[in-house]
């Protein structure tokens, strides 16, 4: 019933969003990019998050299960259909596309991602010191396919770039440690209790809580720098979405503070409690990143205010196409989605 709540509260929040005012572009975001970014980002937070939780949670609880596989396949088939938007949205056959900045990002994604298949395998197959080796390059080729992501975005124009991409790059790998640790914690945490899985959600709980922090600091500095002002983020759909995701954060927030000072405490005795926590916060964890695959369709506030559009949206499917893809191959110019 949680998750159920946390679901409609959701779907509330961005029908409300969409529903908005859009004085240029006339349309909402398109569904199809909506999805294929979701299926990406999660996919990259449960690869990258499982492959931590093999190093953080011990070799007696970690139990991934199908959790690598299908968290792969979802990574893979999101940014198959990221770049296939951005390819159409160009009007360019593929040869041409894989020589703009977008379709170099799609193709070094694709060559982290071929890593991280190849890294999962081993470590499917080896066991101890062996496998914990393969979780480390998961975990780096999976930081590597966000890095090119993050790469193909907004952070990486304008003045300040370098600096911009290492702050949107750490805030998507403090999401993708928390987010697909959860995941892989609740799969630790099946069956009776004992005190290798208690000792293994304690360290989890304080990776957590280094996640929050570089979630909530980086968040505040890109926000402020797309935003520019507090009356652009407080008029713009762009400004709406990002409220929303704070109020999820700060729930997640909530509930980890509930699982580390009430359930933690009897973990070895008792692990329903910890579970239907975990288990809830997965269900925001998955909100706050569909939240932020509709914010990645959204004009920044900044721009938004500048065009007098407060709800404009800029979808990926409908900017222009062959001017675009001209002005993309002549100058680099990126064509990439907005960070968040």
């Amino acid at each position: 019933m949680a998750a159920g709540a946390v679901a409609a509260g959701l779907t509330a929040v961005v029908a409300g969003a969409v529903a908005g005012p859009v004085a240029l572009a006339g349309e909402g975001p398109g569904a199809t990019a909506i999805v294929a970014q979701l299926a990406l980002l999660t996919g990259l937070a449960c690869v990258f998050g499982g492959a931590c939780g093999g190093l953080l949670l011990g070799q007696a609880t970690h139990r991934p299960g199908l959790l690598p596989p299908a968290a792969w396949a979802t990574a893979a088939g999101g940014l198959a259909g990221v770049a296939e938007i951005r390819r159409r949205a160009m009007g360019l056959g593929l040869g041409p596309f894989l020589h703009t900045p977008p379709g170099r990002s799609a193709l070094w994604g694709s060559v982290s991602l071929a890593a991280c298949c190849a890294a999962l395998t081993a470590a499917g197959v080896s066991s101890g010191r062996g496998r914990r080796l393969w979780n480390a390059a998961v975990s780096a080729a999976a930081a590597g396919a966000m890095l090119t992501h993050v790469l193909s975005g907004h952070a990486a124009e304008g003045s300040g770039a370098p600096l911009k991409v290492a702050v949107q790059w750490a805030h998507m790998l403090a999401g993708g440690a928390w987010g697909g640790g959860l995941v892989a914690l609740l799969l630790a945490i099946r069956g009776a209790p004992d005190a290798d899985k208690a000792a293994a959600a304690r360290r989890f709980s304080t990776l957590a809580a280094g996640a929050l922090a570089t979630l909530a600091a980086t968040g505040v500095v890109r926000t402020l720098g797309e935003a520019g002002n507090l009356e652009a983020l407080a008029g713009t759909t762009y400004g709406r979405l990002l409220a929303a995701k704070a109020a999820l954060l700060l729930l997640l927030a909530a509930l980890g503070a509930r699982n580390r000072f009430r359930h933690l405490s009897v973990a070895e005795r008792d692990l329903s409690g910890l579970r239907r926590v975990v288990a809830l916060e997965i269900a925001v964890m998955l909100a706050a990143f569909a939240v932020t695959s509709v914010l990645a369709q959204a004009r920044p506030a900044r721009e938004a205010a500048l065009r007098g559009a407060p709800g404009y949206f800029e979808a990926a499917s409908t900017r222009p196409s062959a001017e675009c893809a001209a002005a993309s191959l002549a100058s680099g110019t990126r064509n990439g989605e907005h960070d968040t």
